[in-house]
């Protein structure tokens, strides 16, 4: 939005000149005022306007800053698929300004050399720097939102295969999470928003014409210095880092004890072809709370969308739930945010829980021992592929975007084996906790990709019991290639 002028008057009483300016209509729920006023004095208009300068450097000279994270918060916090032409229309009658958040682009980006170095270098701007919008098919004047302009060059699905084939082929490395939508205008045609997260692997460079790093201030894109370079492998690097402490400290504290819950061996019912049940027949289980932990940790890599909402988070309790169980969910808040157990609480009788923290990450836990020298793998993988996409589903829900730090660890394992099905000699783990290495999702919906995107970490959990890969699996059995 456009800020209005500020105007400089005479008390009538006092003499005193006063500094005011009108907040903007869109900004009076966040500064909680209709104007903003300042005594500049009274001695003479001369020195009031020198005295206004000073007075501007407080609060109300912030309400530029305040505009851009009004507009950033509010395209920010509306998912992808419900954004409409209003919301544009808003843009412009807000007089919404270009930022370090938000480019606008009247025409569509050619098929040029220049056009796709362009629109790459408008991308990986807003991925090394805050991230943000771009918005294609709104033309700006002195830098503010002036007209929808829509077009009609080529149909949605064409356009946005070739700017992800650009964001793909001539970006490295590769740029993950940048969602593109369409967006309908009743005149006729589409215009196009492009949601750009801030990139947890920056810098990025564009590989077609001088192989630059770019960056954005509220200037616009810039090509970045090495000091600038270097700040941003830095705070790559804080961010891996702070993921990783994460999981550590809740893995110790998992270790300890420290968990919300108790919990207790799983139930898996009587079927006779159900792996734990076949075991359980055989075998008495000791406490299983204490050995053979499977804890799950999804971490989101884009910021905090807005405060935890309780109420919207209980509403996808099924989304969020622990590993699935034969039985029934409770569920009640904590300090943390979100608990999720699957049995009954009150009774102590809990073989599982899922606890959706506050600042969107989730942990879960389950008990996988089912005789004191064996675990089943069925019952890991199964657990994996069922819960995995079900917590991106659900982060998607509560507003956060792609990508997605995914963590699987065994805890308290030395000296435990695989229970086979198929004969073959399997070694038992080695060390105390199977701490496996993070992988990287950039989607929210996996659909049947789970099992690709989920490989590595089965692969390096038969790793951890002397077998090379992980076997091909189905719904119903293991096919181990011994």
């Amino acid at each position: 939005m456009a800020l209005p002028m500020t105007r400089q008057d005479k008390h009538p009483k006092t003499g005193a000149y006063w500094v005011r300016k009108a907040v903007p209509v869109s900004l009076r729920p966040v500064i909680g005022k209709r104007e903003l006023v300042a005594d500049v004095g009274d001695q003479g208009p001369s020195e009031a306007c020198r005295r206004r300068g000073a007075r501007l450097g407080q609060p109300w000279q912030s309400l530029s800053s305040i505009q851009e994270r009004t507009v950033s918060t509010f395209l920010s916090t509306i998912p992808m698929s419900e954004l409409t032409e209003a919301h544009l229309e808003r843009l412009i009658t807000d007089g919404a300004a270009e930022s370090r958040e938000l480019e606008f682009k009247r025409d569509p980006y050619g098929d040029s050399k220049d056009a796709k170095r362009e629109f790459l270098k408008d991308l990986t701007a807003l991925a090394n720097t805050f991230g943000g919008h771009l918005i294609i098919g709104v033309a700006e004047h002195s830098g503010l939102a002036s007209e929808i302009i829509a077009t009609t060059d080529r149909g949605f699905d064409e356009e946005k295969l070739r700017l992800e084939n650009l964001l793909r082929d001539a970006v490295e490395p590769r740029l993950t999470g940048v969602q593109i939508q369409e967006i309908s205008i009743r005149s006729g045609g589409v215009a196009l928003a492009v949601r750009v997260p801030k990139s947890w692997n920056a810098p990025h460079r564009v590989l077609i014409g001088d192989n630059r790093f770019y960056g954005r201030s509220s200037a616009g894109a810039f090509s970045m210095d090495v000091e600038q370079l270097r700040a941003i492998f830095l705070g790559a690097s804080d961010a891996e880092s702070r993921v990783r402490q994460f999981r550590d400290r809740r893995l110790s504290a998992i270790s300890c004890g420290d968990t919300p819950v108790r919990l207790q061996p799983p139930n898996f019912g009587t079927d006779p072809n159900n792996i734990g049940a076949q075991i359980r027949k055989a075998t008495a289980l000791r406490p299983a709370s204490s050995r053979g932990l499977l804890v799950l940790h999804v971490v989101p890599l884009s910021p905090i969308p807005q405060a935890f909402d309780m109420m919207r988070a209980r509403g996808l309790v099924e989304e969020f739930a622990p590993f699935r169980e034969n039985g029934w969910y409770q569920n009640r808040a904590n300090l943390d945010g979100l608990l999720i157990v699957a049995g009954n609480e009150q009774d102590q009788n809990v073989s599982a829980y899922a606890q959706v923290f506050r600042t969107g990450q989730i942990e879960t836990v389950r008990p996988m021992q089912y005789r004191p020298d064996f675990v089943s793998p069925r019952e890991v993988r199964v657990g994996l592929v069922d819960a995995v996409p079900r917590y991106l589903k659900g982060l998607g829900a509560l507003g956060y975007d792609p990508p997605f730090v995914v963590m699987a660890s065994l805890l308290d394992m030395k000296g435990i084996s695989l229970v086979s099905q198929h004969g073959g000699h399997l070694f038992p783990a080695d060390r105390e906790d199977l701490v496996i290495d993070p992988i990287i999702i950039d989607a929210n919906n996996l659909a049947s990709s789970v099992e690709t995107y989920l490989l590595p970490i089965f692969d390096a959990f038969w790793n951890a019991f002397g077998v090379l890969q992980a076997p091909a699996f189905d719904s119903s059995a293991w096919n181990p290639p011994y």
